[in-house]
């Protein structure tokens, strides 16, 4: 069972925490948007680890006057479909490039 930071995660979740630079932080706040590379990253997690939810969170010490940014990111199974079979294309790949040089 994981613990709970400030009530971000529980038995069912997970957390990402990025800790950008200044632009990307500040675009963060005002855009309310996870990047695409994130938003993969956060889908593989929960899919690894069966969660069904993660906690994306952005912070950067330089703006601590400023709350940090916490979005609520829910398992979603086609993407998690989508991503796999991209590894398993990738998987292929790497094998057959690996037996051309045997």
């Amino acid at each position: 069972m994981l613990g709970t930071v400030h009530g971000l995660i529980g038995e069912d979740g997970l957390i990402e925490i990025k800790c950008p630079g200044h632009i990307e932080y500040i675009r963060t706040l005002i855009e309310q948007d996870i990047p695409k590379r994130y938003q993969a990253q956060m889908q593989w997690g929960m899919m690894m680890t069966g969660r069904s939810w993660c906690d994306y969170v952005v912070y950067n010490p330089d703006f601590a006057s400023y709350p940090m940014y916490v979005q609520r990111v829910e398992r979603d199974d086609d993407m998690i479909e989508l991503l796999l079979e991209n590894y398993l294309v990738f998987e292929n790949l790497v094998n057959q490039t690996l037996n051309q040089l045997d």
